[in-house]
C-alpha cells in the first residue's frame, strides 16, 4: 500500500502501464530496504540511513536537470514553514534525539498546544502559532541535519516575492517518483505516522525515548 503521498499518487496516474510497474517496483524495493536497515541498524539508523538516500536522490535530480537554476530556496527562508507536516514515528525518534544531543532550547508548552489542534482546525489558528515550532527566530531549522523527509522533499520554484508575507498560499515546487517513492515508503512501513508536534509528544511523554 503507497502511503501518505498524493505527490506520488498523482505520478503514477500519469504513467502508462511501464512505467507504474517500474514504480511501484521500485517502491517495495524500497520497503524491504526499510526493513533490512531496521533489521541491522536500529530504528534510528535506518531512518537516517534513508534521510541520506533522499539527500543523495534531491541533490542528483536538481544537480542533473535544469531544475538546479529554477530553485528559489535559500537559507533562512522559512515561508513554507506554517503548513501540517507528518512525520513518521522513526523520524520522531531521530528529531529527539536531535534535540537532546543539541540542547535545542524548545517550547515544550508552545509544541503542546499546537498538539491538540485538529487538522481541520490548524488554518483557524493566528499565523504566527502555525509558524513550526523548530525554527529560531531567524527562520533557520534547529534540527536541519535532522529534518523530516516531507521537508527535504520540498523545493519551491515559486519566487520568494510570491511566498513573502503568504506563507499560506500554495507555492510551486518540483520533484519526482523517486524521491516520493522514499517518502511514501518510509511512511507506509513505520510503526504509527502523525503530526510532528503530536508524534514528538508522544514519543516524549510515553517513554519511548
Amino acid at each position: 500500500m503507497i502511503k501518505n503521498s498524493a505527490q506520488l499518487s498523482s505520478f503514477l496516474d500519469r504513467c502508462d502501464e511501464q512505467q507504474k510497474k517500474a514504480i511501484v517496483s521500485y517502491f517495495d524495493e524500497l520497503i524491504d530496504e526499510f526493513n533490512n536497515k531496521r533489521d541491522l541498524m536500529g530504528e534510528r539508523g535506518s531512518v537516517i540511513h534513508f534521510m541520506k538516500k533522499m539527500e543523495e536522490c534531491v541533490e542528483k535530480f536538481i544537480n542533473h536537470s535544469n531544475n538546479k537554476e529554477l530553485i528559489q530556496c535559500g537559507k533562512g527562508c522559512s515561508h513554507c514553514c506554517y503548513y501540517q507536516v507528518e512525520i513518521s514515528y522513526e523520524e520522531g525518534l531521530v528529531i529527539l534525539d536531535e534535540i537532546q544531543s543539541k540542547n535545542i532550547n524548545v517550547d515544550w508548552n508552545r509544541l503542546k498546544y499546537i498538539s491538540d489542534i485538529d487538522k481541520e482546525n490548524w488554518y483557524e489558528l493566528p499565523l504566527e502559532l502555525r509558524r513550526c515550532p523548530l525554527l529560531n527566530e531567524e527562520g533557520e531549522c534547529l534540527i536541519y541535519e535532522k529534518r523530516p523527509l516531507a521537508c527535504r522533499k520540498h523545493n519551491v520554484v515559486s519566487f520568494p516575492d510570491f511566498c513573502q508575507d503568504r506563507p499560506n498560499d500554495l507555492v510551486s515546487g518540483i520533484s519526482n517518483p523517486v524521491i516520493e517513492s522514499i517518502s511514501s515508503a518510509v511512511m507506509s512501513v513505520s510503526k504509527k505516522s502523525d503530526l510532528l508536534a503530536k508524534q514528538i509528544l508522544n514519543i516524549k511523554e510515553n517513554g519511548n525515548f
